[in-house]
């Protein structure tokens, strides 16, 4: 009689435990490839700055946000913050 109930124990937990939760999704619906680059520039003609740019890809469009900072004083009116959005439409078109 010991074995047949643990037996039925046994049987019993395995049919709670799959039953018990259903397994959930959490994988992205719009999956985003993200590419960041830091760099600098020096150098004897050219005024020396640093910045930051960020690529994110996905499957139907690409944004590339880029930020630039002047080391010198005056040069700092050529700093840049700005973000470029390209998307790619369904139907291609071609310009004649």
């Amino acid at each position: 009689m010991n074995l047949a109930r643990k037996i039925t124990a046994i049987a019993v937990a395995g049919a709670l435990s799959a039953c018990a939760a259903t397994q959930v999704d959490n994988t992205p619906k719009h999956p985003t490839a993200v590419v960041t680059a830091e760099f600098t520039i020096n150098g004897l003609y050219l005024p020396d700055h640093k910045g930051t740019q960020t690529v994110y890809t996905r499957e139907n469009m690409r944004a590339i946000d880029q930020k630039a900072e002047f080391d010198s004083f005056y040069m700092g009116w050529a700093d840049y913050d700005e973000t470029l959005i390209f998307r790619i439409s369904e139907k291609p078109t071609m310009a004649c």
